[in-house]
């Protein structure tokens, strides 16, 4: 952080370690798993602290999506969520219904497959569909700025 003194202080302890702001679990065995980020969390409505990336991953689980942002909407948990367009176009045609009425229903049984297993103020009131995907950095990481709500 050249020249900039107050950035620095903010991101590197006294003792010189960096302040990456990764939240991560330690297991028994020592494994180090990173489950988000403290600039992505969200307070819920209730004070909870919530934390996306791990709601993004169960999402990310079902077969049709390929990927997903969370985000706190009007004080709801809003899923934006983009999916494999071969499986989509097969799960419109099997529902045999209009497409924008069989999206709407596959995006009910995404938020109930996700809202299964997630605790209960992790759990989305919508999805959103964004067919073309999300813009991402040169490390293939979702520009989460563009979307906030």
């Amino acid at each position: 952080y050249y020249k900039n003194p107050e950035a620095t202080r903010d991101a590197i302890t006294e003792d010189g370690w960096f302040r990456t702001k990764d939240i991560c679990t330690v297991a028994k065995d020592g494994h180090i798993s990173i489950t988000g980020r403290v600039n992505n969390m969200i307070v819920g409505p209730s004070g909870e602290n919530i934390y996306p990336e791990e709601i993004e991953n169960v999402i990310n689980t079902h077969e049709l999506v390929t990927e997903s942002i969370v985000l706190m909407d009007k004080g709801h948990l809003l899923a934006l969520v983009a999916y494999d367009k071969d499986k989509l176009d097969k799960a419109v045609k099997a529902l045999g219904k209009e497409a924008e009425e069989a999206i709407q229903e596959i995006h009910n049984e995404v938020r109930a497959y996700v809202n299964e297993r997630v605790n209960k103020f992790s759990r989305i009131s919508a999805i959103e569909y964004h067919p073309d995907g999300f813009e991402k950095t040169p490390s293939q990481k979702i520009k989460r700025f563009l979307y906030a709500r």
